[in-house]
């Protein structure tokens, strides 16, 4: 009775005491011992489990925690990025709405400015575009080699 008492307080690694008897109280005595094993193993089993569970739920916070970080990161390189663009944009397309509007009564120096204009100002947003997807693609090789 002193053995059961001890186990329903939660104490399931004290052993108990073997008997030798053979009747019904040792067949008793054994039985309960066997589940006071069965609760010792379970219990242990559990705990091991919860310590995983916790090391793991850790590791996939701290994992969470840098993808978030990434994504701030990339969303700062794509806005910086972007406004590069805003400035040769809004020069090319100056430079082709007058060569569309003022063509006719433009001189052949002043088109050729403008075409040099599109042709200069494509040439920076085309260039931005490279380093974007580079950036990309150096950050995507990376990701994958985490990853793996």
């Amino acid at each position: 009775s002193r053995s059961a008492r001890r186990i329903a307080r939660g104490d399931y690694d004290q052993q108990l005491p073997d008997t030798h008897r053979q009747d019904e109280i040792g067949q008793l005595q054994d039985s309960f011992n066997h589940v006071q094993q069965s609760l010792t193993a379970y219990i242990r089993q559990q705990r091991q489990l919860q310590s995983t569970l916790k090391e793991r739920g850790q590791a996939l916070a701290q994992t969470y925690e840098n993808a978030k970080q990434n994504n701030k990161v990339k969303a700062k390189f794509l806005h910086h990025m972007t406004n590069q663009m805003v400035e040769p944009a809004e020069l090319l397309d100056k430079s082709v709405t007058r060569l569309c509007n003022e063509y006719g009564d433009m001189t052949l120096e002043e088109a050729t400015h403008e075409v040099e204009v599109i042709e200069e100002e494509s040439k920076v947003i085309v260039d931005l575009t490279d380093q974007m997807l580079s950036t990309a693609q150096d950050q995507t090789g990376k990701e994958e080699d985490a990853h793996e």
